[in-house]
């Protein structure tokens, strides 16, 4: 089981480098991604009075955002970064239980990078590779038998 997970993690990392070499943004800065980094603005409440959304912006940088949504029983959905009311940054998708189901990177509103895929129990399902919204390859975990 190390061994598939040291297989596809060392591949991620080589697809990865590969689609994002040419990118000129720095995406290392701590501050684009971090909660602690952004104000809340606005609460969104739907026609029950519950949380349905929240929106954040930079502390550092006005064109930089963060949005959570929620499920109906008030679980995390989505949280998401934005750059000038586009995607840009790191993106968590998570199921009702507040199990996260996937995760990935955009770049100018396009996935770009890795997409991994969890399964119920948390281990890796499989992997997305993508390059400006376009998939360019993928890793089942199932795919791989190592012995």
């Amino acid at each position: 089981m190390k061994k598939r997970i040291l297989i596809v993690f060392l591949f991620s990392i080589i697809v990865a480098q590969f689609t994002c070499r040419n990118n000129e943004n720095n995406f290392s800065k701590p501050e684009y991604f971090s909660e602690e980094d952004f104000n809340l603005v606005k609460t969104k409440l739907d026609d029950f009075g519950k949380r349905s959304a929240e929106y954040y912006t930079s502390k550092k940088n006005n064109t930089r955002q963060m949005m959570k949504l929620f499920w109906s029983n008030q679980k995390i959905q989505v949280i998401v970064y934005l750059k000038d009311k586009k995607k840009e940054g790191p993106y968590e998708f998570y199921d009702t239980s507040g199990r996260l189901q996937y995760e990935g990177f955009f770049f100018e509103d396009k996935e770009s990078g890795v997409f991994t895929y969890y399964e119920r129990n948390g281990e890796i399902k499989n992997i997305e590779f993508f390059n400006k919204g376009d998939k360019i390859g993928e890793v089942s975990i199932d795919s791989f038998i190592i012995k």
